[in-house]
């Protein structure tokens, strides 16, 4: 008889985190909040994670392509152990027989395990059997492997998997606990961070980004190429056309900035908490007017008209008003930027 465990309440925690804007860049972040509820830290939320890894600080976009986004998620796992004390276990499995005990193993502890295939993804369970092709894994991802809900993946699938997904063989899990930053001193390290990269990003010019842009060189340059009519959907916005794969919403975050800032202001004094807010009310400014583009060209607008994001794309006068409200988007976060490199010389 096949021996089989789910851990359910890893899978009802998971499909329980929500997202308002669609953000498939931020599976990343859902994995590892599922990973920390699973061992204890259960007073974290997405909108948080998102602000104190670092992950949606900042901005990527390459024409065309969806990479950018991915050079996002560079030393996350450093920055969460600093900023909540939460530790990974990072291995790697060259063997698939070495994969399935360890799997195994952290999964009769009770704990999930964090997986890359194609996107971040969580294994929740398993499926013993006779012979290893009577294995499975049941997995919660987005996709492309499954839908939110999870599902069981064949032994083939997980050898195919292996095969051809050049991330597969690398797996985490919890490690344990460290000592982490203080409230003051995170939130100082994030808008240390926002500063910095709004010119210059640590994955800028490495080999895996070459042709990126980040910071706000990145919403200039999207900007730029919304409003160029000489641009068409077939043959400069394959990953873009409905305001997905070249950006995947990376503006979403923006409003959890915005209200990150606001609450952490009360840590500050004087002109340093002075300046925080404004960065935060400048940060919210920067998410409506993101929420314009989206009704001209992005997911408000299929859902409001019905249909492909392509039509939207096709039409010259929105694309000048998403462009438009894109550069608007720009001159917010400059602006909150200005504000938080004030607040951090108030600091000094």
């Amino acid at each position: 008889m096949a021996e089989e465990r789910v851990l359910e309440d890893v899978v009802a925690d998971f499909r329980a985190i929500s997202v308002e804007e669609y953000a498939m860049m931020y599976h990343y972040i859902v994995v590892a909040l599922t990973l920390m509820h699973a061992a204890g830290w259960t007073d974290l939320d997405y909108e948080t994670l998102a602000v104190e890894s670092g992950v949606g600080l900042s901005f990527g976009y390459k024409r065309n392509h969806c990479i950018a986004m991915y050079g996002l998620q560079g030393s996350a796992p450093e920055r969460m152990a600093h900023t909540t004390g939460f530790q990974l276990e990072w291995v790697t499995h060259e063997d698939l027989e070495q994969a399935w005990a360890w799997v195994k193993d952290t999964l009769d502890r009770g704990q999930p395990v964090g997986a890359d295939y194609w996107e971040w993804n969580i294994i929740a369970g398993y499926r013993d059997g006779d012979r290893p092709e009577d294995r499975e894994w049941f997995v919660l991802a987005n996709e492309p492997i499954c839908d939110w809900n999870g599902a069981w993946l064949t032994w083939e699938q997980i050898t195919k998997l292996n095969e051809d997904c050049p991330w597969s063989k690398h797996r985490c899990r919890h490690a344990g606990r460290t000592a982490k930053w203080t409230p003051e001193e995170t939130a100082k390290h994030v808008m240390e961070w926002i500063v910095t990269w709004s010119e210059r990003h640590p994955a800028a010019g490495k080999d895996a980004y070459q042709g990126s842009l980040f910071g706000f060189e990145a919403i200039a340059a999207y900007a730029a190429d919304v409003g160029d009519l000489r641009k068409t959907v077939e043959a400069d916005f394959t990953f873009g056309n409905n305001a997905c794969h070249a950006i995947t919403p990376q503006w979403g975050t923006r409003r959890y900035i915005g209200a990150y800032l606001a609450d952490k202001a009360a840590l500050l004094k004087g002109a340093a908490r002075e300046r925080m807010q404004e960065a935060a009310a400048h940060y919210h400014d920067a998410h409506a007017a993101w929420i314009v583009f989206d009704e001209q060209l992005g997911q408000r607008f299929v859902h409001k008209y019905g249909g492909k994001q392509q039509g939207g794309w096709a039409d010259p006068a929105r694309r000048g008003k998403g462009s438009a409200a894109i550069y608007a988007a720009l001159e917010h976060e400059k602006a909150a930027v200005a504000s938080l490199r004030e607040a951090l010389s108030a600091l000094r």
